[in-house]
């Protein structure tokens, strides 16, 4: 059963992800950068930036935390390990001598 904690946070989700005057983005990439006090983030989708994020270094690290947590329950639930960029490029670059 849920706590009424955990009841309201996801009306409140709801409510954020029905509401037309908040910004939504899809990236297909990512590139991060950091300096010294603060990580950024700039989101690109197909090579051209749509986005920059600027994040203190505890929410950097609250959120790739969240995000490690959230795939993992992916991966788990879904009994597949979801690939990255890296690893698809990887098994690209193996499969360009086998084309004609």
């Amino acid at each position: 059963m849920k706590s009424d904690n955990e009841v309201q946070l996801g009306l409140d989700l709801l409510k954020v992800l029905e509401d037309p005057n908040v910004s939504s983005v899809y990236a297909n990439g990512f590139v991060i950068y950091r300096s010294n006090s603060d990580v950024g983030v700039i989101l690109r989708l197909d090579n051209r930036a749509v986005v920059k994020l600027h994040l203190s270094y505890t929410l950097a690290k609250s959120l790739s935390v969240g995000l490690a947590d959230t795939i993992g329950d992916i991966e788990k639930i879904t009994e597949q390990t979801i690939l990255t960029t890296v690893d698809i490029e990887k098994s690209f670059k193996g499969k360009k001598d086998d084309q004609h």
